[in-house]
C-alpha cells in the first residue's frame, strides 16, 4: 500500500563550483522526507567527463544539507578534495571564515578579480558577429545539422 509521506518535493538543479578545479552539475528530484540522490549532469576542469549521481542528506530543512559524491568517469582527484568529511549531524557549524564567505575558507582559490575582465567599449565601429545577429528576438535558424 502506497502511503503520502510528510515533507515537500522539490525539482533541484545545482552547480559545486570548486574553484580552479572547476564545477560539478546535478539535477533531480529533492526530497525533504528522506535521502535522495541527484544525477550528475556534466563538469568542467577536473571533472570533465565525469558521471555518478550525488546523495543529498536532509540535516536541518532548508538550511543544513550533507552532500555526498559518488563520481565515475574521471582521474583520481587532487588531494584537496579528498577529505574526510565531518559526521552530519545538527550541531555541526561551519567556520568563523566559511560564515564570512571569506577568500581560502574553504581552501580554494578565490577567482572573483580574475573573472571580472575589462568590457568593450561600446562605439559604432563594434559589429556583433553573424551568429549573434542570427540570435537576437525574431531571428531564426532554418538548419541545426550544418
Amino acid at each position: 500500500m502506497w502511503m503520502r509521506k510528510k515533507g515537500d518535493r522539490y525539482e533541484a538543479i545545482y552547480s559545486f563550483y570548486f574553484g580552479d578545479y572547476g564545477h560539478i552539475s546535478v539535477q533531480g528530484p529533492y526530497l525533504t522526507y528522506e535521502d535522495t540522490f541527484l544525477a550528475v549532469t556534466g563538469g568542467s576542469g577536473v571533472f570533465e567527463g565525469v558521471y555518478g549521481k550525488v546523495k543529498l542528506q536532509q540535516i536541518v530543512f532548508p538550511f543544513k544539507l550533507f552532500y555526498t559524491f559518488y563520481l565515475q568517469g574521471i582521474k583520481d582527484l587532487p588531494k584537496e578534495l579528498v577529505v574526510k568529511p565531518v559526521a552530519p549531524t545538527p550541531a555541526v557549524e561551519p567556520s568563523a571564515v566559511a560564515k564570512a564567505a571569506e577568500p581560502g575558507a574553504t581552501g580554494i582559490k578565490d577567482l572573483s578579480k580574475e573573472l571580472v575582465v575589462k568590457p568593450v567599449a561600446p562605439t559604432p565601429a563594434v559589429e556583433p558577429s553573424a551568429a549573434a545577429k542570427a540570435a537576437e528576438p525574431g531571428a531564426t535558424v532554418s538548419n541545426f545539422t550544418n
